[in-house]
């Protein structure tokens, strides 16, 4: 019974920091943190294989903790095992306790403060499906030795250290303290310019404390770039200390203008207000308790005189605690509007150009909580893509203060309504037939595109190529039938040299039997030959020769399509005349995230995103998550209409095996077209399991002459990839901060 009881008896204890910290890591000035458990550990006793699980809360940023074991034997002296948690996510790692456990406790190193509301939890595990767990780890992250892990003696093979060495550094190995100190300041221009763009900035007020407005206009008079005009407009505030900080503030330099309103009308009243005080060539908002970087100004000013067709101008931000310290950098992409659309992921610092801000008419009432974001989407649909700037740069500190989304995006549920509405009206005045949804995360936006009517669907061509692997090809088959609901759809089987007998039969069972039915739903099967040496980019081109569709969807044979809608979420962003490639979400089958879309550069080529995550998790400010414009997706995967695949004259089957879907979606997008990454179609990825891996001298010698193809086709796309951040790194693919 008692056995019983442990397995199904979990307890959760609790971590507290024993001070506010005992010491500081050599050559850095992070702090390092000791958090004991709670009391209950004591009568818990603990020996053999466990499964970690850590959990810390939703206000800790990530932070890589050490688990340090101590045994009541002396021959098993000490254990550490390190795990990276992020806030609100439940973090897993097998350990071994080779030894009944005597003492248990936590540290960290924080170069800000102690991580808060610590959870942990073991859960029992059998030696079998500890190996297994382990793996599939080892596996998922190319580490393929045999896995023989920890035996029963406690002894460690190479294995169990490599399973170590996946945690024992967190995703960057660079601190975005590091980074300020040590990389930021080179990237500001030295050169304070002199020029006649004269930018006016706005600020709402009502009831600030007078100490945040004493700091922000602070950082306005200590911009390098003097040309500016700053506007302060007061909504009717009641409170004495805003009044006088405000007539103070008005004293300190004639660039500074204070404008009182009557009565209170709000954010967006105000800003209107502002807005027809302005005098400045270019308009930029700031809120009353944030902060421009000293830089900011004579950035934007270089940015404009460079790019005098800019209408918007934004910049990376981040945030800033109330003690002023900086933390959660959000580096951005560059003009990505299926992005924005899901968020507003420009947010601050954004500057207008005056005329195009008046002709837009400001800000509009109703849309109080999102009306920059109102502001932006609107500004979409007439702004052409060269008229926007970005500036991965640091411009703007955006203050955790109680009450405010910086701190916590549900602490406005007025603005994600707002936002919502946002979205919905774009969608309505852009004359699609789309209805915008909240989605899990707040602040961020899932839009449900219409299909046409029946009569107007066009036939979608699914193109499989295929070399034997029935035990691959039949499971992905029928999980087409499985999760299809679509009524007009062809199957189009490209056979690369079968000669395994079984699945010539079924390619043949296949080809003979003109439909496969599905709840009454035929799909159009057509297998055509091609016993060529293995050529993708061919046996796609050949495909499409044979396919009849409008629409075409290149799909690996090993792959399985997992849930009802899939086919339609991608067909209702393929069929947008100007997106041209749709890539899906591909898992392994331990529900980790495969592909969320393709980054140039990484890995000095191109590499998928947030590869190794968990299905559910968010990633780099939710971009695991929501629909987004990429340079490139996946052929694994890939819908794109015919016209647009015949426009650029189809794959290059010069990229026989590696990087032809990457050099296909570049051209696709340099044909005009935006392509896009869907979360919200899932399937499992197998990952060239009938092909097999390029190991031979002679296919190692063709995959470095095609990453030299493409590296010498698309060196401006892999030096900045557009829809990624020279800020970040290109040494993985979890978008953590570059050196």
């Amino acid at each position: 019974m008692n056995a019983i009881l442990r397995w199904f008896y979990k307890p959760v204890y609790r971590c507290k920091p024993v001070a506010k910290h005992y010491g500081y890591i050599a050559d850095t000035e992070d702090k390092l943190y000791r958090y004991n458990l709670d009391e209950s550990f004591s009568v818990t006793p603990l020996k053999g294989y466990y499964m970690l699980e850590l959990q810390a809360g939703d206000e800790n940023r990530p932070s890589l903790l050490h688990l340090h074991v101590t045994y009541k034997k002396n021959d098993h002296e000490r254990s550490i095992y390190s795990l990276l948690v992020k806030p609100g996510v439940n973090s897993k790692r097998v350990v071994h306790f080779p030894a009944s456990v005597e003492n248990l406790y936590l540290t960290c190193a924080s170069e800000i403060v102690a991580l808060t509301d610590i959870q942990l939890k073991f859960v029992p595990l059998n030696l079998t499906y500890a190996k297994k767990h382990i793996e599939k780890k080892l596996h998922n992250n190319r580490l393929f030795a045999d896995i023989d892990t920890v035996n029963t003696s406690g002894t460690k093979d190479v294995s169990w250290d490599s399973y170590n060495q996946l945690f024992n550094e967190s995703d960057s190995s660079v601190t975005y303290q590091a980074w300020i100190k040590n990389k930021e300041p080179s990237l500001f221009n030295s050169a304070v310019i002199e020029s006649d763009i004269r930018i006016s900035i706005i600020v709402p007020v009502f009831n600030s404390k007078p100490m945040w407005l004493s700091e922000l206009v602070e950082s306005v008079l200590n911009q390098t770039y003097s040309n500016w005009q700053l506007i302060l407009v007061d909504d009717a505030s009641t409170s004495i200390a805003t009044l006088n900080s405000l007539k103070s503030i008005e004293q300190l330099d004639p660039r500074i203008n204070v404008v009182k309103r009557a009565y209170n009308g709000h954010i967006c009243k105000a800003t209107n207000e502002g807005i027809n005080q302005a005098k400045g060539d270019y308009v930029l908002f700031l809120d009353h308790d944030d902060l421009l970087s000293p830089y900011a100004l004579n950035e934007l000013a270089s940015e404009i005189k460079k790019y005098p067709q800019a209408k918007l101008v934004y910049s990376d931000e981040d945030l800033m605690t109330e003690k002023g310290v900086r933390v959660n950098p959000h580096f951005k992409p560059d003009w990505n509007l299926d992005l924005l659309l899901s968020h507003n992921y420009i947010t601050h610092l954004a500057c207008y150009e005056r005329s195009f801000l008046n002709d837009l008419n400001g800000m509009r009432i109703g849309f109080e909580g999102a009306q920059d974001y109102d502001l932006a989407l609107r500004a979409s649909k007439v702004l052409q893509p060269e008229e926007v700037r970005h500036i991965p740069k640091v411009l703007y500190h955006w203050r955790m203060v109680e009450g405010s989304t910086a701190c916590d995006a549900s602490n406005k549920s007025y603005a994600t309504r707002a936002g919502l509405k946002a979205v919905q009206d774009y969608l309505d005045s852009t004359g699609e037939n789309a209805k915008a949804c909240h989605d899990l995360q707040d602040n961020f936006y899932k839009i449900k595109r219409a299909l046409p009517s029946q009569d107007l669907t066009p036939i979608v061509s699914i193109i499989i190529p295929t070399r034997n692997g029935l035990d691959v090809l039949k499971p992905c088959i029928d999980s087409l039938i499985n999760t299809t609901q679509y009524q007009k759809l062809e199957l189009v089987i490209v056979d690369n040299g079968t000669d395994d007998l079984d699945a010539l039969e079924y390619l043949k069972y296949v080809k003979n039997v003109y439909s496969i039915k599905s709840q009454g739903k035929p799909f159009t099967v057509k297998v055509i030959e091609d016993y060529g040496d293995f050529n993708f980019s061919r046996l796609i081109n050949a495909g499409v020769n044979a396919a009849s569709g409008e629409v075409l969807l290149l799909l690996n044979n090993d792959t399985q399509a997992i849930h009802i809608g899939w086919l339609q979420e991608m067909l209702s962003h393929a069929l947008r005349k100007d997106i041209g490639c749709v890539g899906a979400k591909l898992l392994y089958p331990d529900d980790t995230i495969q592909h969320a879309g393709v980054i140039l550069g990484l890995g000095g080529y191109a590499a998928h995103s947030h590869r190794g995550l968990s299905r559910y998790a968010g990633g780099y400010f939710c971009r695991a998550q929501v629909v987004q414009n990429l340079s490139a997706v996946t052929a694994a995967c890939l819908m794109v209409r015919r016209d647009v695949f015949d426009k650029v004259d189809g794959f290059d089957e010069n990229f026989e095996v590696a990087y032809n879907d990457v050099d296909f979606c570049l051209r696709v997008q340099a044909a005009g077209y935006r392509n896009l990454y869907t979360p919200f179609a899932e399937l499992y990825h197998y990952e060239s399991k009938t092909r097999g891996q390029d190991t031979c001298e002679i296919k190692k010698a063709r995959f470095d002459a095609e990453k030299a193809r493409l590296a010498a086709r698309w060196q401006d796309v892999i030096k900045h990839d557009p829809a990624y951040n020279p800020n970040l790194t290109r040494g993985s693919e979890k978008f953590s901060i570059g050196s």
